[in-house]
């Protein structure tokens, strides 16, 4: 089953959000994100070509125990660097992920 579905665009669409060119910029932030918080032997250095690819290849077949913790580790703390994602890829994190970033 994707992790995207259509109700997920929809429900996205309705709220304002371009789903289809957001997520895209997402997945881009995203892996940005990930590239300046992980270890250099966890690098992605292909740019995933959709959340489900990220999630398989990289998140631990998010979602799953594993796939959760990566992403807990990876947005905990006073240093991470939020200012590479995008307003609208924080709503996207949140929205996928269940993960609430606040500017300080």
């Amino acid at each position: 089953m994707a992790f995207i579905t259509d109700d997920d665009i929809n429900e996205l669409e309705n709220n304002g959000v371009d789903a289809r060119k957001h997520i895209a910029i997402f997945i881009t932030e995203l892996t940005e994100y990930f590239n300046n918080v992980w270890l250099e032997e966890h690098f992605i250095k292909e740019k995933p070509t959709s959340l489900d690819e990220l999630n398989e290849k990289h998140l631990s077949n998010y979602p799953s125990n594993s796939g959760y913790r990566i992403l807990e580790e990876s947005f905990t703390g006073n240093d991470c660097p939020i200012n590479i994602l995008s307003d609208e890829s924080k709503r996207l994190l949140g929205y996928f992920y269940n993960i609430q970033l606040h500017s300080s």
